[in-house]
């Protein structure tokens, strides 16, 4: 059952070797962690029949990211609309993985002086956010 499963992923979504490797290490461990009978939760069977090859394989691996990462997906995501925030301005939140250490790491794309300051701003009219993360990490 878990090969007719796996060679059907595999169909579907055109991996390479590692991330063949990569994904049944996943699926493996989750089915084992939740005891489940199938190796394909119904949330990556139903993303198997997509039709957008694309969309399909983004899907895919991004729900699979949620499975076996649940508190590192839903910190992600609820921290997004303000990474996304500051990337409109060329400021660049970035965290260590899986949020392994308290920091977090501000990166600049200036193009002056000026563009400094005015980055410097955002962030000082913006650090209220910037504290609701760090005290959730």
């Amino acid at each position: 059952m878990e090969r007719k499963e796996f060679l059907e992923l595999l169909k579907n979504l055109n991996l390479s070797f590692s991330e063949q490797k990569e994904v049944l290490e996943k699926l493996l461990d989750y089915k084992k962690r939740k005891d489940l009978s199938t190796l394909l939760p119904e949330e990556l069977k139903d993303v198997l029949k997509e039709e957008d090859f694309n969309k399909r394989r983004k899907e895919f691996f991004r729900i699979l990211k949620d499975l076996c990462y649940p508190f590192y997906s839903s910190k992600i995501k609820k921290f997004s609309p303000t990474v996304e925030k500051f990337k409109t301005k060329n400021i660049y939140l970035n965290f260590s993985p899986y949020f392994e250490k308290k920091e977090i790491e501000i990166q600049l794309k200036i193009f002056s002086f000026e563009d400094f300051q005015k980055k410097w701003e955002f962030i000082e009219k913006n650090k209220e956010e910037l504290k609701k993360i760090w005290e959730e990490i």
